[in-house]
Order: structure tokens, then sequence, then C-alpha cells
């Protein structure tokens, strides 16, 4: 899990062109970060499908607005994925 976690903080740090930024999972989410709105998710989500090789349905997106969300959903595709 503490692998996914810091992937998903790197691609975020990427899509939203940070880089002074520490992980802190409840400061993490839509709306605390600038440019993550409503198009910056659908990017966000965009890269992380490509980083983890997998693929989001629109009821995931709807569910995954904070970064708790997106690597407890993260880490349950890739565990679908194995079975």
């Amino acid at each position: 899990m503490e692998e996914i976690k810091n992937r998903v903080f790197e691609v975020i740090k990427r899509v939203f062109k940070l880089r002074d930024l520490t992980l802190d999972e409840d400061f993490l989410r839509e709306g605390n970060i600038e440019g993550w709105d409503s198009l910056g998710h659908l990017n966000l989500l965009m890269e992380l499908e490509r980083e983890f090789g997998i693929k989001f349905s629109l009821d995931d997106i709807e569910r995954s607005r904070t970064f708790r969300d997106i690597t407890a959903l993260i880490e349950r595709k890739l565990n679908e994925r194995k079975t």
C-alpha cells in the first residue's frame, strides 16, 4: 500500500506541477490544490490509469475525490486484477 501511495503522490505532483508538496493524506483532495477541479480530476485519473495500467468507471471517478479514496480504489483494482 505504501508503494501505491508514493506513486499516486508523485502523479499528483506531476499532473498539478507541484514541487514543494508534502504527502498529507488529509489535505490531498479536490479543491485543496490549485488546478484540482473537475477537469483536473479527470486529467489526474487518466494519468493514474496509465501509471497503474487500470481503467476507472464513471462511478469510480465520481467516488474518488480524495487521496485516500484514490489510493484505496487503485489498491482494490490491482487486487481484482490478480484474481
